[in-house]
């Protein structure tokens, strides 16, 4: 069943200064002071992390080093006092890129190829897959989340400079062909990037099977890059997945996006976070017929936003309230 009235926040530990979060910043983080700031906030749902995007662990992992100097077991801490609170918590991984992960694992990993130097690196192999599922029921067995959230859970949709033979390995498994002599065009990279992430949202969500009977959701970030993006046209990823977030402010990708989605799936809008997001500017769309969501950087000293880190999201968040609150 859709769920409309979802008002979720998340407080991002992911980056500081335009790259990944050292592995020690933000361990002094307060579960109790997260909670208070989200009640505050008006959430019914809030985010923690199973594993910022840096690779580190907020949990006592068996497969992922944890943040250094984290004392306490932080997503389990936010699920209680969540729950306490009569909130729903939700656990953040990233599928497309792990820095910790690949500099153990390089040969996983391609070359980045986007503008942005952190971005898609991710080889999408058995072997990449199995690990991220390894870190998934890792932290399902320590903390009774109500959901876990998949950022970058996307292909790289344009061509790439270098193709490995891991790679080329995975394209010939995934296609059905042998990888051809030359680069492949743009139409067959959007073949490839579609049925690459359809292999490993089936092999995910077949290894989460017993904990989604259980009332698991499952939550996307932004999968795709446009209106019409031929990687996510008629993707089950789209029909099966409980949250789809359209991260941008653009809500024009919204009717679109209601097209692809299945009938239990909801589409949860952004309002605060990247730049170009202003609450007041965001309007000709009905927001009761979808979810709401914010997230704003985390201040080192605080570990919670504050204006200086963005005086913009700081205002946002002011008018987010104002929302969830209506």
């Amino acid at each position: 069943m859709k769920d409309n009235g979802i008002k979720s926040f998340s407080i991002d530990f992911n980056w500081y200064d335009g790259v990944h979060a050292p592995k020690n910043m933000f361990r002094n983080a307060d579960a109790g002071a997260w909670v208070e700031w989200y009640k505050e906030l008006g959430c019914n749902n809030f985010w923690t992390f199973a594993m910022s995007y840096n690779g580190y662990a907020w949990f006592p992992s068996e497969t992922v080093p944890k943040i250094t100097g984290l004392q306490t077991n932080f997503v389990k801490n936010c699920c209680d006092l969540g729950h306490a609170n009569a909130m729903t918590v939700f656990a953040y991984l990233c599928f497309g890129a792990n820095p910790q992960y690949q500099r153990i694992h390089p040969e996983l990993f391609r070359p980045s190829i986007s503008v942005c130097p952190e971005y898609i690196t991710a080889i999408y192999n058995d072997r990449y897959i199995d690990y991220f599922i390894s870190v998934c029921l890792d932290v399902l067995g320590k903390a009774p989340l109500d959901g876990l959230v998949f950022d970058w859970f996307r292909g790289a949709t344009v061509k790439r400079p270098v193709w490995s033979d891991i790679e080329k390995e995975l394209y010939e498994k995934i296609m059905g062909e042998k990888f051809p002599k030359s680069d492949p065009d743009a139409d067959v990279i959007a073949r490839y990037d579609f049925l690459t992430l359809e292999y490993a949202w089936k092999k995910i969500r077949a290894a989460l099977s017993s904990y989604i009977a259980n009332g698991l959701k499952l939550w996307t970030n932004q999968p795709f890059d446009k209106i019409n993006d031929p990687v996510w046209k008629n993707h089950i990823l789209l029909k099966e997945a409980d949250y789809i977030l359209n991260e941008s402010p653009d809500v024009t990708l919204l009717e679109w996006l209601g097209a692809e989605v299945g009938e239990n799936t909801t589409i949860v809008q952004n309002y605060c976070g990247w730049i170009g997001h202003d609450i007041d500017k965001m309007s000709g769309f009905d927001k009761s017929r979808y979810g709401k969501f914010g997230f704003a950087a985390a201040d080192p000293d605080t570990c919670l936003p504050t204006e200086r880190m963005s005086p913009e999201n700081f205002r946002n968040i002011v008018l987010l309230k104002e929302l969830f609150l209506a």
